[in-house]
């Protein structure tokens, strides 16, 4: 069961994506639509990301990490058996769509 704090995570991250616009490969594009892992990164501050196109805010504490791994840890296990090892690597296949990248964080958000 997702902690609280993953929960709010992925919930903001979820709006940033249908407030920004959902993208691949990058994790903010110069639309400014993000990736999965761009929306967690916003929701929790916005200082995480390590993207050179990122606006760099600042280092993010030691909880936002944990709570930012923690997230990508989940959703890594909602994936299971699927063949993918990291958030990226699922979020950027050719078939993703943002409607995949939102159910999973609207499911752990509201399990």
């Amino acid at each position: 069961m997702p902690s609280p704090e993953v929960k709010t995570a992925c919930a903001a991250a979820a709006q940033e994506i249908r407030t920004r616009g959902w993208s691949r490969g990058k994790m903010i594009n110069d639309a400014g639509a993000v990736c999965c892992t761009g929306a967690l990164a916003i929701a929790l501050g916005g200082v995480i990301a390590t993207d050179p196109n990122w606006p760099k805010v600042g280092r993010p504490t030691v909880p936002q990490l944990q709570v930012y791994n923690d997230c990508q840890a989940e959703i890594l296990v909602q994936l299971q058996g699927l063949g993918y090892v990291t958030v990226p690597h699922w979020n950027d296949h050719s078939r993703r769509t943002k409607a995949e990248v939102l159910a999973i964080l609207d499911g752990i958000a509201n399990p």
